[in-house]
């Protein structure tokens, strides 16, 4: 679900009119819910389990960066886009933005062309889970593999095969195979799992989510199929992953396996 509040009809009709080109975004976002301010805002969050909130930042009169600052600490695995309904916002207004955790400022009449909004949706959907992953393994995912990484978390709400990941990292698949090997690391079709938990992991610590919706929202075939493979990769439940702190712990679980098989794997090189 995407969450909106826009104040101008204007941005409201080409948010929607971006989101109807072409297919669905992430997740099946669907068409916005829109919202008529801050508080709405986050009864809807915490209600209906939500990818994104497209947000006006000069909703009310002045910026108010401390209300999208603490929107997302309240609900860290929601994406949140400003989408300006000012023309010409001032400059260090963006800056406070972009110190408040926002990667990208859509503004009106600048950048808001179908084209241009569809992909900054995308972006934002995708920057806030990407940044936690990437620091939680920190270390463990040499640079050659970080394009790779960094492909199956923007498609970590979608079931991929081995060799698209390949290519959507712009490698050859015995590329990516060796390079995994050399580094220690899970092959690529476990490596794509990993991913998609960590992404399972990010959206059951939300308020108002199932594990009914995180399979749906993921596209597994049910929440069943979901447990499975959660009990399978982390010998937990999906609530006990959430009770244990949810991503941060699904992150920590990763590495102290990943630690394990690289000392395996040199153990074997020593012999």
């Amino acid at each position: 679900m995407l969450l909106a509040l826009l104040p101008l009809a204007l941005l409201r009709a080409r948010l929607c009119h971006a989101l109807q080109q072409g297919g669905p975004l992430h997740g099946r976002i669907g068409s916005p819910y829109f919202v008529p301010d801050w508080p709405a805002l986050y009864a809807h969050a915490e209600l209906r389990p939500a990818q994104l909130a497209v947000v006006d930042p000069y909703h009310g009169g002045g910026l108010d960066v401390e209300r999208i600052a603490g929107f997302r600490r309240a609900f860290p695995s929601v994406g949140l886009l400003p989408y300006s309904g000012a023309a010409a916002p001032d400059p260090r207004d963006l800056l406070q933005l972009a110190a408040a955790g926002v990667h990208g400022v859509v503004v009106r009449d600048r950048n808001d062309d179908p084209t241009s909004l569809r992909q900054a949706v995308a972006d934002a959907l995708a920057h806030s889970f990407i940044d936690v992953v990437r620091r939680g393994l920190d270390g463990v995912i040499p640079p050659e593999l970080q394009p790779l990484l960094q492909a199956l978390l923007a498609r970590a709400d979608t079931r991929i095969t081995p060799a698209q990941a390949a290519r959507f990292a712009f490698s050859h698949p015995n590329t990516v195979r060796k390079r995994l090997e050399a580094a220690g690391l899970p092959p690529l079709n476990k490596l794509i799992v990993w991913t998609r938990l960590f992404r399972a992991a990010h959206l059951l610590g939300d308020p108002g989510r199932s594990v009914e919706n995180v399979a749906f929202t993921l596209d597994y075939a049910s929440a069943s199929a979901l447990h499975v493979q959660v009990q399978r990769y982390f010998s937990a439940s999906p609530r006990a992953v959430m009770e244990r702190g949810g991503l941060p712990w699904a992150l920590a679980e990763f590495r102290r396996r990943h630690l394990a098989q690289r000392w395996e794997l040199h153990a074997r090189r020593q012999v």
